[in-house]
């Protein structure tokens, strides 16, 4: 996103506007003398009074620094009578952040020189804000300040453990936003320490069961060793350390074939090579408890008749 920012000045006193940001208007003589007209100064090309001033203030700048910072002082207010104060700051490229915020770091007005603005302490400053990866300022002469703006993408969100609030990361593991705003709800969820710099992994394990990703609601990193999965309805899914896309893909093919995880349990143990282990719900095990005794008894019943 693209936006031209003016910052509001207001008219120096008895002073003209100059393109109505608040600048006197430099008087221009009516007239011209025929001997300046065929003087060295008569023939030199248009601009070239910009460039010399430039040239003029940006040594009297460097001079200013070694002396003073009162001669700083003198310089900045000085250049920015003549034209050099910023007036306008173009942003381009931020999505997440607050282009206010972008200005105030900038620290830009009329009253501050183009030629004596630092713009690698602006870009530091800019650069610490958590959305931001890269940050490029450019001098625009006379007047002009053009920032665009890289921003890192939000991968995942993550939890150290269920106790802290819950921050948005980037694909590097890297804190982007303390909020997570719903616009980010969707991003997959990944919980423990050392989760925020494995996201990657569980985004791969995703995309090769699609019908279980959208039933996901945390991936919890165990041990720093392999991942609990955790469905919208309870269910824990449980990942061995080695080759958990295997697993997790047999998981996927039970549930279409005979709907395992739609079923009164709690637990898919997937931790053993050779086996699953299966664990029920307190009420599907009271139920199939049940049903077992009364089997017994039947059989029973039988065996004496």
């Amino acid at each position: 996103m693209a936006s031209i920012v003016r910052r509001g000045f207001g008219i120096e006193p008895k002073g003209r506007l100059r393109a109505g940001l608040g600048l006197p208007r430099l008087s221009r003589l009516s007239l011209r003398p025929a001997a300046l007209e065929n003087s060295l100064l008569g023939r030199l090309p248009r601009g070239a009074g910009i460039a010399a001033s430039i040239l003029f203030l940006g040594s009297f700048a460097a001079y200013g620094m070694v002396i003073s910072g009162s001669t700083k002082r003198v310089v900045n207010d000085f250049s920015t009578e003549v034209g050099f104060g910023i007036q306008v700051v173009r942003i381009s490229g931020q999505r997440q952040t607050s282009e206010q915020e972008i200005l105030d770091l900038l620290g830009v007005s009329k009253h501050v020189s183009l030629l004596l603005y630092d713009v690698d302490k602006a870009r530091n400053r800019v650069k610490a804000i958590p959305w931001i990866s890269e940050v490029s300022i450019m001098k625009l002469f006379p007047d002009k300040l053009a920032v665009t703006i890289s921003e890192r993408v939000p991968y995942a969100i993550w939890q150290p453990d269920a106790s802290v609030e819950p921050a948005i990361v980037d694909e590097s593991g890297d804190i982007v936003a303390t909020y997570v705003d719903p616009r980010f709800a969707g991003l997959p969820r990944v919980i423990g320490v050392g989760a925020e710099n494995r996201a990657g992994e569980i985004k791969d394990l995703f995309s090769s069961v699609p019908t279980l990703r959208s039933r996901i609601k945390a991936s919890v990193l165990v041990s720093g060793l392999r991942w609990d999965i955790f469905l919208t309805n309870g269910v824990r899914i449980m990942l061995p350390e080695r080759d958990p896309q295997r697993a997790l893909e047999e998981v996927a093919r039970l549930d279409r074939e005979s709907g395992l995880l739609s079923k009164s349990i709690t637990t898919v143990d997937m931790r053993m090579s050779d086996r699953m282990v299966v664990r029920l719900t307190d009420e599907a095990k009271t139920w199939r408890d049940e049903m077992l005794a009364a089997e017994a008894k039947a059989r029973k019943r039988e065996q004496r008749a």
